[in-house]
């Protein structure tokens, strides 16, 4: 497959107003999908295909905006791969199959643009030999396949750049508000760490023998120590640091009580 091929078209046949196009409804758009019945001089058999909206034949770049020309190449070769093997396994070929297929223009547009090849094709078979009508409305249904298939494929490429950038975008935000820029984010949490481990270090003094508050204090002290010193609120992390050193000391201090109180007692003496 080289270079796209061309071929130049008056402009009703650019607009596909010879056929009656279909609706085609992708996602929440509606377009004119058409694939056309063949027509046919001596072996020579065309199909013409587009897609249009409103009227007007859509172009690769509109359809897909995100695409840089050399990805939109390799998205017309695979068109023209896809087809190509359809006509040729459906068709009966005098000799070798001869298949190609070329992007239609009007005589006023130039072939290159911007926006790409419109997506307005014949496909053209030479040397095909006759068909039966069955054969030959098989053959259509199989090219709208393929052709409607590659369209959706070719937008669901955009969807998936769109996602992709979005995420990228949220993903970015959250790194640059949540991790990084810690000094500006308010001190509630931070305060009210730290003022909940001294309220669970003054209960730990008054229910000691529980043990609960002990552990409480320790591990929402360690918490706020931890959360202080990413955000550099170094007035906090030294009092949590304190609580800490402080329920550790009154968790012993309630341990050894606690044995001390478990010495001399004894079991009953079982019969």
């Amino acid at each position: 497959m080289g270079a796209i091929k061309y071929c130049t078209m008056p402009e009703d046949m650019f607009l596909a107003k010879y056929w009656k196009t279909e609706e085609w409804y992708l996602d929440d758009q509606v377009f004119s999908l058409l694939v056309s019945t063949p027509s046919k001089k001596g072996d020579t058999v065309q199909y013409h295909l587009a897609v249009l909206k409103e009227g007007a034949v859509l172009r690769l770049g509109e359809w897909n905006p995100a695409l840089r020309k050399d990805i939109r190449d390799t998205y017309v070769r695979s068109l023209t791969e896809a087809l190509t093997k359809v006509m040729e396994k459906a068709c009966f070929w005098e000799e070798a199959p001869r298949v190609s297929l070329r992007f239609g223009v009007t005589e006023e547009e130039q072939k290159e643009q911007e926006k790409g090849p419109a997506l307005r094709l014949v496909l053209v078979g030479k040397g095909v030999l006759p068909m039966e009508q069955q054969e030959e409305e098989r053959l259509r249904k199989e090219l709208r396949a393929e052709f409607s298939d590659w369209l959706e494929m070719v937008l669901r490429d955009v969807s998936a750049r769109a996602v992709k950038k979005e995420m990228d975008k949220k993903l970015s935000a959250y790194v640059s508000a949540d991790l990084l820029p810690h000094e500006r984010e308010g001190d509630g949490a931070d305060l009210a760490m730290t003022l909940l481990s001294i309220l669970f270090l003054a209960l730990a003094f008054v229910f000691r023998e529980l043990f609960l508050f002990q552990v409480l204090a320790i591990g929402v002290a360690g918490c706020g120590a931890f959360r202080s010193a990413q955000h550099k609120r170094y007035v906090y992390l030294a009092i949590c640091a304190v609580v800490v050193a402080a329920g550790l000391a009154l968790a012993w201090f309630a341990f050894q009580e606690l044995k001390e109180s478990m010495q001399g007692v004894s079991l009953p003496a079982q019969n």
